[in-house]
């Protein structure tokens, strides 16, 4: 996170800081202690559907409407939006999250999609920000117990269909944790995520089929490159160094 300093990150969570290690240290993320019975009240108050939440999970239905949820946190900012835990982020400005490139735009997906479960990025205008009420049924789905994919499915049909800009993606911007990507191939080094089998780069990658090699064995990079993969993320191979460096000297 703290190679993209173009941005603030806001974490609203119940885990103590010691769980996210040194995170408090990092200058663009900031911490907010928020546990499920103060985000049920909170939501509740916001957008007057009552709420009770049973589990972590439901939240992704709830994203959507977050503008209005965490409206006082958000005030200063002209975007706002969210992104997965199970993320590794490159370079997000090149990738045209950035001012120049958002000037006149509204949303910021992903390729072939609007709205995207691992990083989606939406104007902080109210119009916008109230675009979910729209959804028929919106409030009974919401207070549904199961996850209803709310933010990617339903929400991201209502964007396709809106009037909002777009930030046009004629190629995807990601990786995923397709088995295709062997150990070796995907690397972060100093804030880039490469894909070295072509050299190419991405914006970020988003390892949820991965999570179990990964849980508990992520480093906090600062600096150093670390190799991603089907066996998590572990100290680059000679192999993926070569190929690193004979990347970066194509450039």
């Amino acid at each position: 996170m703290s190679w993209n300093e173009e941005f603030r990150f806001l974490i609203f969570t119940d885990q103590p800081m010691s769980y996210w290690k040194d995170g408090e240290k990092i200058p663009n993320v900031q911490f907010r202690y928020l546990n499920a019975s103060m985000f049920s009240r909170l939501a509740s108050r916001k957008t007057a559907v009552e709420t009770r939440l049973q589990h972590g999970y439901k939240l992704c239905d709830w994203r959507m409407a977050y503008g209005e949820i965490f409206a006082t946190w958000l005030r200063q900012f002209d975007f706002w939006g969210w992104v997965d835990f199970d993320v590794v982020l490159g370079r997000l400005a090149f990738f045209g999250f950035n001012s120049s490139a958002l000037e006149r735009r509204d949303v910021v997906g992903e390729f072939g999609w609007p709205a995207q479960g691992p990083l989606t990025l939406l104007r902080n205008r109210p119009d916008v920000n109230r675009l979910w009420r729209k959804l028929p049924d919106v409030a009974a789905r919401l207070k549904r117990h199961d996850i209803q994919r709310l933010n990617e499915w339903a929400f991201g049909r209502l964007l396709w269909k809106s009037s909002l800009e777009r930030l046009p993606r004629p190629f995807p911007t990601q990786l995923s944790a397709s088995p295709r990507h062997g150990d070796g191939d995907i690397i972060w080094s100093e804030g880039r995520l490469w894909h070295l089998p072509s050299c190419g780069e991405a914006g970020y990658l988003h390892f949820s089929r991965w999570k179990d090699s990964f849980e508990g064995m992520m480093p906090s990079p600062t600096g150093q490159a670390v190799q991603l993969g089907p066996r998590g993320a572990t100290e680059p191979s000679q192999t993926a160094w070569a190929q690193l460096e004979r990347c970066r000297r194509t450039e």
